[in-house]
């Protein structure tokens, strides 16, 4: 572990997990990384409770154990992973297109519907599906945590909210634009689009607890990637250029960026639970305040 000072304060760098021979390539906040290899590795034990071989992969916490659902083949398989047990694979009699999560909540999507997925643990668990809301699969694109539904030409967003809630709201600001990327969690979303000329512009939706009214704002940047993190209790961290690291409350307008020179934009940056982590040189890290 090493302390790094800065002139506003103190950043803590600790590392989580090294693994010789082996570089990490996913993180998921409930502490499960993946290999290059396909190894899941739980990051409290430094245990491999699972592989993966899927393209895709997305993986959630249960009471129990952990959900994986991976797309191998253009066909997504959902398994249940349990410490020192067997793998337990997972049925679903719907027409998966997709798979999205955001937290702790897996969804599916099909041609029509966002449908939340449950694992029910009897002597076997099984998987089942949850609330449903109704969606225009083929015009809808999911990014991280979230999607943007086209209605002809009106642009909505798609936000897991809350435990148990999903807002679809209107945003016009989006309509005629080229959305390319974006994150979203809890009662924030930023969505990069492009025009024509290549510039890139983020758009910071901040929205009220139910996503019934949100605002906006627009920035200029640089290029379609963004390295920002949406921690579960609303705290967003972005590292944007080398160097430094903004640290924004979106819903009180609170910012502070903090400067280090080890801040780097490979850093890419994740959470397990609230804590910031990032991957970097093949490992895993841990970023705090001091």
């Amino acid at each position: 572990m090493r302390t790094v000072t800065t002139t506003t304060g103190g950043l803590v760098y600790e590392e989580l997990l090294r693994l010789p021979g082996e570089t990490l390539i996913s993180v998921w906040p409930c502490g499960v990384v993946r290999t290059e290899a396909g190894n899941l590795i739980d990051i409290s034990s430094q245990q491999t409770i699972g592989l993966v071989q899927g393209t895709r992969v997305a993986i959630v916490a249960t009471n129990s154990g952990w959900l994986v659902a991976e797309e191998q083949t253009n066909s997504w398989q959902f398994s249940f992973l349990q410490r020192g047990k067997p793998v337990v694979r997972l049925s679903l009699t719907l027409p998966v297109q997709n798979v999205i999560r955001s937290g702790e909540r897996l969804f599916a999507t099909t041609e029509a519907e966002l449908v939340e997925l449950q694992l029910q643990a009897f002597s076997t668990p099984v998987l089942t599906t949850g609330s449903r809301w109704q969606i225009l699969g083929n015009s809808t694109h999911w990014f991280s945590g979230f999607g943007i539904s086209d209605v002809l030409g009106a642009q909505h967003l798609v936000v897991p909210n809350g435990d148990a809630g999903v807002a679809i709201i209107r945003t016009a600001q989006l309509d005629g634009k080229r959305i390319i990327n974006g994150v979203a969690g809890g009662r924030t979303a930023s969505v990069i689009t492009v025009d024509k000329s290549g510039q890139y512009e983020i758009y910071d939706f901040v929205s009220d607890k139910d996503w019934q009214t949100y605002a906006v704002q627009v920035r200029s940047v640089d290029g379609p990637g963004i390295n920002q993190v949406v921690l579960p209790k609303g705290v967003t961290a972005e590292i944007r250029e080398d160097g430094e690291i903004q640290i924004t409350v979106p819903t009180s307008g609170i910012q502070k960026v903090v400067r280090d020179k080890d801040l780097l934009t490979t850093m890419r940056l994740s959470n397990i639970g609230d804590q910031v982590v990032y991957r970097h040189d093949g490992a895993l890290w841990s970023l705090r305040m001091n």
